[in-house]
């Protein structure tokens, strides 16, 4: 388990399971100059939503899922949001 010191004590720090699809997402954002705000649009979601999708407390449903590899052309795709083994 992942763990960092912090004022002498020891806490948690998890790694979400879609660590791999978050960076993605971050990647193709940052190399289209796309803005979160424009990418919810296209989504048909909230802001914060994407920054959940970014900061990884939050999967995209099967419906935003589809229609974000379709954004994307297939850069940032379903498959990425879920750890090969893991059950989600």
């Amino acid at each position: 388990m992942p763990f960092r010191r912090m004022a002498s004590r020891a806490i948690y720090n998890p790694s979400p399971l879609w660590h791999k699809s978050r960076m993605r997402l971050e990647h193709w954002l940052n190399r289209r100059a796309v803005t979160p705000k424009e990418l919810a649009e296209k989504l048909g979601v909230d802001l914060s939503t994407i920054y959940r999708y970014l900061d990884g407390t939050r999967r995209p449903a099967w419906p935003v899922l589809q229609r974000l590899e379709a954004i994307t052309k297939g850069a940032v795709q379903a498959s990425d949001f879920f750890q090969k083994g893991k059950a989600a």
